[in-house]
This record gives C-alpha cells, sequence and structure tokens, in this order.
C-alpha cells in the first residue's frame, strides 16, 4: 500500500515545473530530511503501474530502523531480500557502523532492504 503522504506529493509535483530541478522527467518524489537522497526521479515510462512501484520502491530511507511503526513497511514491501544489523544505539561506534552499514545499502538500493534492530 502506498503511504498517502507520498501520494499527495506526487499530486502536487504535477504542478512544478521539472525544468526548476535539473530534469527531463515527469515524476520527481521530494523526500523528508530523514531521508539519504532528497529526490528520486522516475526513469521509465510514466503509466499508473511504473509510479507504483516507483513511490513504494522509494518510500523508504536505505536503512530502515525496525521499530513497531515500521514493521508493516519492512515485511509488506516488494524488497523481500532484508539485511539486518543488530545493534545498541549506546555503542560506542554505533555512527561508525550505522555510516558504513548505510554505505553498503547505496550499493544494493533496490534489491536488499537494510534494517537496524536496536
Amino acid at each position: 500500500m502506498i503511504s498517502l503522504r507520498f501520494l499527495a506529493l506526487l499530486c502536487c509535483i504535477a504542478a512544478i515545473s521539472c525544468a526548476d530541478y535539473e530534469t527531463e522527467e515527469n515524476v520527481l518524489i521530494f523526500k523528508e530530511t530523514n531521508f539519504d537522497e532528497g529526490k528520486n526521479t522516475l526513469d521509465q515510462e510514466v503509466t499508473s503501474e511504473n509510479v507504483q512501484n516507483f513511490v513504494q520502491l522509494n518510500s523508504l530511507p536505505l536503512v530502515v530502523e525496525f521499530t513497531h511503526e515500521s514493521a508493516q513497511n519492512v515485511f509488506s514491501g516488494q524488497i523481500r531480500q532484508h539485511n539486518l544489523l543488530f545493534i545498541s544505539k549506546k555503542s560506542a561506534d554505533f555512527k561508525q557502523l550505522l555510516d558504513d552499514f548505510r554505505a553498503a545499502a547505496k550499493d544494493f538500493k533496490h534489491k536488499v532492504l537494510f534494517v537496524t534492530i536496536d
């Protein structure tokens, strides 16, 4: 299921000139500041199915913190392969390990979902 927040944002984007964002593509997704990228661009033909897949694949950050709220997105998404990192946020090397985990996640975007568990 696509988040209504992203669907509403997608609808608003139709009124924005793509020229303002240095792209000739028709669909852009702008993300909240807690995401790794500020935006994503659809590089396929604009069809209902392509837009739905595009929004669903880009609706999560590269690394998802597993919580009660994120559980449904983790388990119901299109990406069925998960890489889990069990680590305490209180760990002295938490930030470094998270940065390394995020770097690895970039290489597997849309193939493997990277999830942290505190």
